[in-house]
């Protein structure tokens, strides 16, 4: 195989491996949002939120602590039977709290 020969075989291999890429690119892309979603629709999508143990140990606090500022601050929500927290919210309470 000539030179010549080679880099044709490697800029085929390098077309066909970006195509692959590109497919898995579209398969993996999230969603657009819907430009009427409410901030709490967005504030408790599933990649937003965390359990009240996980939300617990990641800003520091109680379970007890999370649980009250999800009822009183509204940082938390029941979905599908379970308290789900959301991350966007218990930042800013967080930082409301300490500062």
């Amino acid at each position: 195989m000539t030179p010549v020969d080679e880099r044709h075989a490697l800029a085929e291999e390098i077309e066909r491996l970006q195509a692959g890429i590109d497919r898995l690119r579209e398969m993996v892309r999230p969603a657009p949002l819907a430009e009427s979603c409410t901030d709490a629709e967005i504030d408790f999508l599933p990649h937003n939120c965390l359990s009240v143990g996980s939300a617990a140990r990641r800003f520091g606090v109680s379970k007890q602590t999370v649980r009250r500022w999800a009822r009183d601050d509204g940082v938390g929500m029941k979905i599908g039977g379970r308290l789900r927290i959301s991350i966007p919210r218990m930042t800013v309470r967080k930082m409301v709290k300490f500062r």
